[in-house]
């Protein structure tokens, strides 16, 4: 919901060519030729990157660490849902024989609560990209414990919390002022910890996905009360996702009500006059921005929700429009699986962690706007690209992206 975005050049040296035996003749005759390949390789030795990247962590406060993947393998796993664990994944990375050579790729996920939202870091490093691109990708993905179901929540109960927050607008400025104040701490120890760095950091927006009628006709098979079913970290990520899903909070954290909190949020900016920024971002499912904030009122007539669609019985269930299909699949948004869904019991995942198995059935978000990848991503990702025409080093390609109403607010 809340993103921003550090891009990281690290120290590098262009990679050369060598010459064909012809070329080499003709070379000691004089002949001058072109060694560049228009790729080029960071200069900091594995375990050095590593360090830098515990330092700077550390120092600003982020230590809760879910996985880090290199080349395929997988070197940590949090499946015990530990806070402070970000020494034991330097532990364990310094144990493995992956970082006794140069490394492909390095993807390291990261968790922070602030006690107002969550937060995902995601980090994306590929040793070798083109020339003019950056090595590391810091996505950083938030969203407001608000909206979290509570265990035992009925829905009229629910829907009122949420709603209250979204007639709040100072709350969500706050929050993106605190997103803002994480990603800037983060890109300056980022580069006291790696010399010779440059470091950028991007825009906070806050981004929100219009479910579409087959999301929510799923609605209606949301538990409540006893069958509720609060929001939860993976120990794995799932696979990965295009469009308005490349997100690490949809590799991370599994939220059946995602749908349903998004419905009640854009409901209250499309008819109650909230959230009118121009740094809010509507997109559709495939990630086509439909519009802003400060752009609501153009669009509050286009027939997207209607005070009869969702609604509360007196009760505290859910009621959603029969005229509504449910198209009998899974609610929360696309790729959100559960263990028991992968085909893996949760030993099964504990021991692929400890021993740092192949990590190809593992996906999760690859490198954001602007970077090159590897030939392949060793957290499965598409190489997707926001700069258009950007490649894959090794000589694989990328393809390129362009850069209804409430319940009773009553609560019982």
């Amino acid at each position: 919901m809340l993103r921003s975005n550090i891009v990281v050049e690290l120290p590098s040296a262009e990679l050369r060519r060598e010459l064909g035996m012809i070329e080499s003749i003709q070379s000691m005759f004089g002949a001058k030729f072109d060694q560049r390949t228009g790729y080029k390789s960071t200069t900091l030795p594995p375990t050095t990157l590593l360090r830098g990247l515990y330092d700077a962590f550390s120092r600003a406060g982020v230590t809760d660490a879910i996985s880090l993947i290199v080349d395929r393998k997988v070197v940590f796993m949090d499946t015990q849902g530990a806070s402070d664990d970000l020494g034991a994944l330097l532990a364990a990375a310094l144990r493995k024989a992956v970082f006794n050579r140069p490394f492909r790729e390095m993807h390291m996920a990261l968790a922070h609560s602030d006690g107002r939202m969550r937060t995902i870091i995601d980090v994306a490093i590929s040793s070798v990209v083109l020339v003019g691109y950056s090595e590391m990708q810091v996505q950083l993905s938030s969203r407001p414990l608000a909206v979290e179901v509570q265990a035992g929540e009925a829905a009229q109960q629910y829907a009122y919390r949420v709603r209250a927050f979204a007639s709040d607008g100072d709350e969500i400025v706050r929050q993106r002022h605190a997103l803002e104040e994480l990603g800037g701490r983060i890109a300056n120890e980022l580069r006291t910890a790696l010399p010779g760095s440059r470091v950028a950091l991007g825009t906070t927006t806050i981004n929100l996905v219009r479910p579409d009628a087959r999301k929510i006709g799923r609605l209606r098979r949301l538990g409540w009360g006893a069958q509720s079913s609060p929001p939860h970290y993976r120990p794995v990520p799932t696979r990965s996702q295009s469009g308005a899903f490349h997100d690490p909070f949809f590799y991370y954290y599994h939220d059946p009500y995602y749908d349903l909190w998004s419905y009640f949020l854009l409901d209250s900016m499309l008819h109650h006059g909230t959230w009118h920024h121009p740094f809010v971002h509507v997109t559709d499912a495939k990630g086509n921005e439909l519009f802003t904030g400060d752009d609501t009122a153009r669009h509050t007539a286009e027939g997207w929700s209607g005070t009869s669609t969702v609604d509360c019985s007196p009760d505290g269930h859910l009621i959603v429009d029969p005229s509504i299909p449910d198209d009998g699949g899974p609610t929360g948004a696309p790729g959100d699986i559960d263990l028991s869904a992968s085909g893996m019991s949760q030993e099964g995942w504990n021991d692929l962690a400890s021993h740092g198995s192949d990590a190809s059935a593992v996906s999760c978000g690859g490198a954001s706007t602007g970077s090159s990848c590897g030939s392949q991503s060793s957290c499965g990702s598409s190489c997707s690209s926001g700069s258009s025409g950007s490649s894959c080093s090794s000589g694989s390609s990328c393809s390129s992206g362009s850069s209804g109403s409430s319940c009773s607010s009553t609560s019982t």
